[in-house]
């Protein structure tokens, strides 16, 4: 990857916010070259925009990882059950003896016991990891330090 496209990279990746104006001082990459380079990335699919929400702060105290194996005949219409629940905030196909792990929202216990008694009553469950997230030690840290790039 050209070194430009690092730094423009490491620089978004500490704060999506800033605008290119900032970066360029930082990088001392023209704005006119920043915003070309952004476009680039994006038509490509390489960088995209979304907004990072604060689920505590809007009521939502409750993140839990669930790792679920299930019977073959069955993981495709666990999968789009997952994929479609209110639930849900990130959805993975996994390997090492699960077949998806769950990321869930939920505003108190019982909507998340109630929730994994709901996918156990539709679906045929052959193991379950429960894991609730106390708190966040670090997060979307990847790609924002030099050592990253090497």
């Amino acid at each position: 990857m050209d070194e430009k496209y690092k730094l423009l990279i490491k620089e978004l990746r500490k704060d999506g916010r800033k605008k290119l104006t900032e970066v360029a001082k930082v990088t001392k990459i023209p704005v006119s070259t920043l915003f070309d380079m952004m476009h680039r990335l994006e038509t490509k699919g390489l960088v995209g925009h979304k907004m990072l929400v604060n689920f505590e702060k809007i009521g939502f105290t409750m993140r839990t990882m669930i790792a679920l194996k299930v019977d073959y005949d069955e993981r495709k219409k666990l999968q789009e059950f997952l994929s479609k629940h209110k639930y849900i905030n990130n959805l993975y196909e996994i390997n090492d003896g699960y077949d998806y792990l769950v990321e869930g929202i939920f505003q108190n216990p019982k909507e998340m016991y109630d929730f994994i008694g709901e996918i156990e009553e539709k679906h045929s469950i052959i193991t379950k990891s429960v894991h609730n997230i106390i708190r966040t030690i670090s997060s979307e840290k990847f790609l924002t330090d030099d050592e990253h790039f090497r």
